[in-house]
């Protein structure tokens, strides 16, 4: 009987401490998620900024592109002018 109360005391303690540590790994875990969350939304927010970013520079390449446009026209004009100028 002794033996019997042995093991069942040992077999107690063990399930005792293993579910502590247990715990105390949950608890970690958590507390990691609760981290990765608060990295997801700062990443998040980082994300709508940077398109937020990336739609201002598409705007402003448009600008330029439509700046080119004109100056080549204008380019086209003076060269014109030029030849009139220059070779009547």
């Amino acid at each position: 009987m002794t033996t019997i109360k042995a093991i069942t005391i040992r077999f107690t303690t063990l399930w005792f401490f293993n579910s502590v540590i247990l715990n105390k790994v949950a608890v970690i875990l958590k507390e990691v998620a609760v981290i990765l969350n608060e990295a997801a939304v700062i990443l998040n927010e980082a994300a709508v900024i940077l398109n937020e970013a990336a739609v201002i520079l598409n705007e402003a390449a448009v600008i330029l592109n439509e700046a080119a446009v004109i100056l080549n026209e204008a380019a086209v004009i003076l060269n014109e002018v030029k030849d009139l100028v220059f070779d009547p």
